[in-house]
């Protein structure tokens, strides 16, 4: 997670202070301050998964595969695990780019994603968490370019860890505005203005896409994805998309479609030519282990001179933690029906108007939120950010008494 920008910084110490009140003893329409602005699904009550913290405290403490208490797929999944650890031990040092056991459990969960699309395990590295892998990307692509300072099409609103960590690599982020009035679109006139802009102070390399958005939640239809395949096709860029689990899409119809997949199916004309890399987290959606700090990343079309270097340097310099593999294996790998663990897996002033507006809620709800500033939203507009992962009671709750707080704040304001 990003460090919090001043709006933020300001909802966040204003909360720690009516926190403060109430343990204090001052009375509030409400008892506590809920921070609903952030993904981070326990800091959230939600229980973590049992699987995968019994297979981590079984590869962790080994005499636990005795354990009668243990179902015999955690003691299996353990095991399997144990065997791909240099001395059956999680306290050794493991492949650079990740033991092998957890990069196929990956290749075998993208493959099903993607209806049978093939993936490579050798193509697959796992690193502690997405802004570390982005970080590593990114510093790798600026020293293997030429002197000219490197750009990135990055997407506004969007979290500012990105072009964080591109300010301080010595990169330029180039900011492309999404487009709410038609659902948070990407259009190919607002990448080419952006990109036309950027020539001027630097050589833009990079189109970095996110989907599902945050904080807009949205989800790219086909005919977006193809957009910015085609984009990224005719300028030349490597395409870096930051990609959720399809499972975490709520919605009836809405299907969540990987850039990969998109790319395969429009031909060779694009899957063998443009230059892809994606990411996804255990920090997200529904496994949601925010403080394991584990990601994968995928690559093709790159360069297998290139690749062989990268190789090189993420056995130098990367070492994915292991505990963090074990939390990608059972993210990729779950439980299948008819497993003992089956069962139990399935069942889980003077401010902008939105950052007032977060704070009176903050102030009469105790219900903290991310207001739309914090993201880079086009000027003008005001939103807020409100992740749905407390348990569904609370949620229900919750929503209940942000709406009735709307309706007062716009009887009272319009």
């Amino acid at each position: 997670m990003s460090a919090p920008g001043p709006f933020m910084e300001l909802l966040l110490r204003r909360g720690a202070e009516i926190r403060s009140q109430i343990e204090q003893g001052l009375k509030m329409p409400f008892t506590e301050v809920l921070e609903l602005h952030t993904g981070d699904l326990q800091a959230m009550r939600q229980k973590p998964i049992t699987f995968l913290r019994q297979v981590s405290a079984a590869c962790t403490y080994s005499p636990l595969l005795n354990d009668p208490t243990l179902p015999s797929d955690v003691k299996q999944r353990a095991r399997t695990i144990l065997a791909s650890c240099p001395g059956n031990s999680i306290g050794c040092y493991g492949e650079a780019g990740g033991i092998l056991t957890v990069r196929n459990s990956v290749a075998k969960y993208l493959e099903q994603r993607d209806g049978g699309i093939p993936a490579d395990p050798e193509n697959i590295f796992l690193f502690n968490g997405t802004s570390r892998g982005l970080s590593f990307i990114l510093k790798f692509l600026m020293a293997t370019g030429n002197s000219e300072r490197m750009g990135i099409l990055v997407p506004v609103p969007s979290s500012l860890a990105c072009q964080h960590i591109i300010t301080l690599l010595g990169g330029a982020a180039l900011p492309y505005q999404l487009d709410e009035q038609s659902g948070w679109t990407v259009w190919s006139e607002e990448l080419r203005r952006v990109l036309e802009e950027g020539c001027g102070s630097c050589r833009p390399r990079v189109l970095y896409v996110v989907n599902p958005g945050s904080p807009t939640g949205h989800v790219m239809d086909r005919a977006c994805m193809e957009r910015i395949i085609r984009f990224a096709a005719d300028e030349g860029l490597l395409l870096l998309a930051d990609e959720g689990h399809p499972e975490d899409v709520y919605s009836g119809s809405l299907q969540l479609l990987s850039f990969k997949r998109v790319l395969h199916e429009m031909g060779p004309e694009f899957s063998s030519v443009v230059e892809f890399m994606s990411f996804n987290s255990v920090s997200k959606g529904h496994i949601g282990e925010s403080g394991v700090q584990g990601c994968y990343m995928e690559v093709l079309n790159v360069d297998p001179t290139v690749l062989s270097h990268f190789r090189s340097m993420v056995a130098t310099f990367v070492s994915c933690s292991l505990p963090a593999q074990i939390a990608m294996e059972v993210a990729a790998n779950p439980p299948d029906p008819g497993d003992p663990s089956y069962p139990l897996f399935q069942a889980a002033l003077g401010q902008p108007p939105d950052v007032f507006y977060c704070l009176r809620l903050l102030q009469d709800t105790g219900y903290l939120l991310a207001p739309g500033e914090e993201f880079g939203q086009k000027d003008g507009t005001a939103h807020f950010r409100m992740t749905f992962a407390l348990p569904i009671k609370e949620l229900t709750l919750a929503l209940e008494k942000i709406v009735d707080f709307h309706q007062r704040f716009i009887a009272e304001f319009s």
